[in-house]
């Protein structure tokens, strides 16, 4: 597999030749007009190859002398590592049940067997499938496997839509961490080729389509799916799909895929810890010829993935699981914005059409949590990411920083050989203990282990993996530090007033008590600490007695749909004093003092009140 320096940007600087000229150059003529018919008729709608007429060994021996070009760094043809079965590979029998090489291919080409373009790529993507199941992720024949078939079914599409093997024949230049994405992104004069990238699914000019199919996948909404990687072929771009649709310039099928980063494609801090094939969702979409998919896979959601595994016809047992509990946006070089954030809503990350359904699992007597790993640049991984030389220190974070940080000390002597055992006693000072400097020794140390060598020009820039702690160019939060250290005693919320040991106690006079309500077991003063929780509604208008009288004598109303009956003031007093005679006699008799009429007890209830307001 070739060796790609992401930190080149001449990389990235070119004029693309045109994928198909540079395969038909070795051919004759006949076989060249053969090859551009094949990629002229492009796919069936069972996502195969289209049928033709004539003989189909001709142009099933044609794909094979194709596929025998494609060499690697070390000018070794790709094909001869598929060629034959692998002998006492214990990783590889132990995963793949229906074996299949492309010498048995060969084969059966040669005797005829083929009488369709299915039955033939069915047979062929066995021998993808089987020889990317035996292998371990991030190994070269798992990267080598991907780089072929991406290089077979660019012969089906149209040639703008492979770029060359320095991109692993991808459609894209970029893939999540790229260190220069960002130029790519924006369409820097000579180095367009990630887009559209956007924060939202594109409707216009294209023709969606209910389902899809792809060289035996069925590909529904939401289905979750491993996409080439430009920069790195033997770390596939989980991606979960949106939108399967064909532009109107084209009848070529394309895809609409969010994608997700892996821990080694971020910048973060070196005391966090990531889950075991933890990913991050990406904030952003990106349209691809169905070409870039590889193969089907599966991503649970973290509080899921505790509780159980999907059923088998979901995902399959021996392909890789990932976990994803949050966001991750790179930050940008115009904003210090970005980072991570823990998604609050799964039903916000995933498309509309799976939001209302639930997926079979097998759910898990007790719930399990996957256990943590150090930082992926602490055990030896490289990628496009780096550690963050500007990430504050675990103490100002907060205690559980500090515990991650201990706990990756604990955890690195294991996982690196030769680790000093300064690193080991630094482990076991414990988080309440975990000293600033001896913080930073640990990180340099266990980061030395890693990364040797002298840094220098651009790659020192992205990969440097010495951490020493400076303050952060952004600026804290002032205010939840004042809020942190809020006295909230007594003492200060009486002005600082000097209440004694015991503080000031005043009684309340016996005759002011009086006008108050007091309980009628204890008959002491009923006292609230704060208002009453059925306050009158807003809007709501109270009048005085002495009002409502003024009222009812004087004033005539505005608007009535109805005219009310002109009446003395002597008629509405003895109207009144007659329904206070009816309904509260009782009250009357209680009442001490001389009698008065009900009309004149209203009017001097009411100056009282204003007396005892004013």
């Amino acid at each position: 597999m070739n060796m790609i320096d992401l930190y080149d940007g001449n990389r990235y600087h070119f004029i693309q030749p045109e994928f198909h000229s540079i395969i038909t150059q070795h051919l004759a003529l006949a076989e060249k007009q053969q090859l551009l018919d094949i990629r002229d008729a492009g796919l069936g709608e069972d996502g195969f190859m289209k049928e033709f007429e004539g003989d189909h060994t001709i142009i099933f021996k044609l794909l094979i002398k194709v596929l025998r070009f494609l060499k690697d760094n070390s000018n070794s043809p790709l094909f001869e590592q598929f060629e034959y079965l692998p002998e006492q590979d214990q990783y590889f029998y132990s995963l793949v049940t229906d074996p299949f090489s492309l010498s048995e291919l060969e084969s059966n080409v040669n005797n005829g067997n083929y009488t369709t373009t299915k039955d033939f790529e069915t047979d062929l993507f066995r021998v993808f499938d089987a020889f990317r199941l035996g292998s371990p992720v991030g190994s070269a024949r798992y990267g080598n496997v991907n780089i072929l078939q991406r290089f077979y079914v660019g012969l089906f599409a149209p040639s703008n839509l492979t770029l060359s093997q320095d991109f692993n024949f991808a459609s894209v230049k970029a893939g999540p961490g790229n260190p220069y994405a960002e130029e790519l992104a924006e369409g820097v004069p000579g180095m367009e080729g990630v887009g559209p990238a956007t924060s939202r699914i594109l409707t216009r000019h294209r023709q969606f389509k209910d389902d899809g199919h792809y060289r035996g996948l069925h590909l529904n909404m939401g289905d979750w799916v491993h996409i080439i990687n430009p920069d790195d072929a033997t770390k596939p771009i989980p991606a979960q799909l949106f939108k399967v649709f064909t532009p109107d310039y084209s009848t070529h099928p394309h895809i609409t895929v969010c994608r997700y980063y892996r821990p080694e494609q971020t910048v973060h801090a070196p005391y966090r810890r990531f889950y075991e094939n933890e990913v991050f969702k990406s904030g952003n979409y990106v349209d691809l010829p169905i070409e870039d998919l590889l193969e089907k896979t599966f991503v649970m959601f973290a509080t899921k993935y505790s509780r159980g595994r999907p059923k088998e016809h979901l995902w399959d047992k021996r392909r890789p699981l990932y976990i994803v509990e949050h966001r991750y946006s790179p930050k940008s070089k115009t904003e210090d914005a970005g980072g991570f954030s823990k998604i609050k809503s799964w039903n916000a990350c995933i498309p509309e059409e799976v939001r209302k359904t639930e997926y079979e699992m097998h759910y898990f007597d007790e719930s399990q949590r996957p256990p943590l790993l150090p930082s992926p640049f602490l055990r030896g991984i490289e990628g496009p990411g780096r550690l963050d030389e500007n990430a504050p220190p675990p103490e100002e974070i907060g205690q559980h920083a500090v515990a991650n940080a201990s706990a990756i000390a604990q955890q690195i002597g294991s996982l690196v050989p030769g680790t000093p055992s300064a690193l080991a006693q630094a482990s076991q000072t414990g988080a309440t203990t975990y000293k600033k400097r001896n913080h930073k020794e640990a990180i340099n140390q266990q980061a030395q282990l890693v990364h040797t060598g002298q840094q220098n020009d651009k790659k020192s820039q992205y990969k440097s993996h010495k951490i020493q702690y400076e303050k952060p160019a952004v600026k804290r939060d002032k205010k939840e530090k004042k809020l942190k250290n809020l006295d909230r005693s007594i003492t200060a919320n009486c002005k600082k007033r000097d209440i004694g040991q015991d503080g000031e106690v005043e009684f309340i006079p016996e005759e002011t008590a009086s006008y108050f309500e007091t309980d009628g077991d204890s008959n002491k003063l009923k006292w609230f600490s704060g208002p009453p929780l059925n306050m009158p509604k807003r809007g709501q208008t109270t009048y005085s007695p002495k009002y409502l009288l003024h009222r009812l004598s004087n004033e005539k109303p505005r608007k009535k749909k109805q005219k009310i009956l002109e009446q003395d003031v002597d008629e509405l007093k003895i109207a009144f004093d007659e329904f206070f005679d009816k309904n509260l006699e009782q009250s009357r008799k209680l009442s001490p003092g001389p009698r008065l009429s009900a009309s004149e007890a209203l009017i001097n209830f009411s100056d009282s009140l204003s007396e005892v307001q004013n």
